[in-house]
């Protein structure tokens, strides 16, 4: 598999409605994502960031009459959602209209898909940005063994060391009768 640097260089060079693609097949759980935010910072993204930069600047292209007539007509934007989830369905609006702009011309499909492209980037660092972090949790406290467990076990280990010792005095006693019968002369002819 090629490095992440390569695989970003390489995505540079595809066409923005294939950028596109891939970063809505990539989150599919962007809705999520979004949802995780407050009520006032998709509020926030949304009239200082959503509509100025992307509806309101389409209202004065020259092509907005191209754009509108083939996607999403003027009236069809709240401008004022007041729960989550129609700031977020505002929001997919918008991002639909640029995406799916039917090409009258290469400027004007070209124009439409770098901003959808730039919408979805912008859509996709919110979401991670600005969601609040979980709490860490931490460890539970291990309980402190008291004095008596303390000395049970010492007590445990001092007795399994000294039957320790007493197997090896018993190995090399045996060890010693052996090597004493080997070097003994025999005592029947």
């Amino acid at each position: 598999m090629l490095p992440l640097d390569v695989i970003r260089h390489i995505k540079k060079f595809l066409l923005p409605e294939i950028q596109t693609q891939l970063y809505i097949s990539c989150y599919p759980n962007l809705n999520e994502m979004l949802s995780k935010l407050t009520v006032d910072r998709l509020k926030t993204y949304y009239k200082k960031h959503v509509i100025p930069k992307f509806y309101n600047h389409f209202l004065t292209t020259p092509w907005k009459r191209w754009i509108h007539s083939n996607s999403l007509k003027p009236n069809e934007i709240r401008m004022s959602p007041s729960t989550k989830p129609e700031y977020i369905a505002e929001i997919r609006k918008v991002l639909n209209m640029l995406h799916n702009v039917i090409p009258h011309t290469p400027e004007i499909h070209r124009y439409c898909q770098m901003h959808a492209l730039t919408l979805i980037r912008s859509m996709i660092y919110t979401s991670k940005r600005f969601a609040p972090k979980p709490a860490k949790v931490k460890p539970p406290p291990t309980p402190k063994a008291s004095v008596k467990i303390k000395k049970q076990k010492m007590a445990a280990t001092l007795a399994q060391a000294q039957a320790e010792a007493q197997a090896e005095a018993q190995e090399d006693e045996l060890a010693n009768v052996f090597i004493q019968a080997e070097n003994s002369m025999p005592t029947h002819m």
